[in-house]
């Protein structure tokens, strides 16, 4: 979490109702140093939080340090989980799954977004390159003898899905997150093009990791 109070309490409202979560579930919020009442909103939440120098890679695996379980579900503070999220992942693990993700939805209707995460549905199914927008779920020791993510200044998420899916099966859950669709408002079309070819760039090497 970086400065994104709004988004964080949508996000945690829904995670903290009784009928998404349980005992064996625990909310660790990782702080890159917000100053927007963030902490604020998120001390009003059963949670746990930590504190980390800003940066996804830096924040997440500060957040696993600390994680008490044994599978850890990274999710990002504008993102909301389903209803049955948490007991879908502990399904999928207590069934032989080393890892996964959710298909992903966004919170806007422009149909380009529609057809963006239709292409991510099918194309984390194929070769399990997963975002961290779907949520991505792991099995704490795979996750560990990972090295979590590597401090890269992006694709942190894609880098760990790539490096991880040589250890165990992976599995996609059908009930979507919904991602907000706010970093589209400036134009959709451009948006997801510049993703698009940055990722093309990113996997044949153009840009260094």
């Amino acid at each position: 979490m970086l400065n994104d109070s709004a988004g964080l309490r949508a996000c945690l409202t829904q995670l903290t109702a009784e009928h998404v979560t349980g005992p064996e579930i625990e909310i660790i919020l990782c702080d890159g140093g917000s100053h927007d009442g963030t902490l604020e909103v998120a001390q009003k939440f059963p949670l746990t939080i930590v504190h980390s120098p800003p940066g996804r890679a830096r924040q997440m695996n500060a957040g696993a340090r600390v994680a008490r379980g044994q599978t850890l579900l990274f999710l990002h503070a504008d993102t909301l989980l389903p209803d049955d999220g948490c007991r879908a992942v502990i399904d999928r693990i207590e069934s032989g799954f080393s890892m996964g993700c959710f298909d992903r939805e966004f919170s806007g209707d422009h149909p380009l977004l529609k057809i963006t995460s239709a292409w991510a549905g099918w194309r984390v199914r194929k070769t399990f390159w997963a975002y961290g927008d779907q949520a991505i779920f792991i099995r704490r020791d795979i996750f560990q003898a990972l090295g979590g993510y590597q401090r890269l200044p992006r694709f942190e998420d894609l880098d760990l899905a790539i490096r991880a899916k040589a250890h165990g099966r992976w599995t996609v859950i059908d009930s979507p997150v919904i991602s907000d669709a706010r970093r589209f408002r400036h134009g959709t079309l451009r948006r997801v093009l510049g993703d698009f070819l940055l990722t093309i760039a990113w996997l044949s090497g153009i840009i260094k990791k």
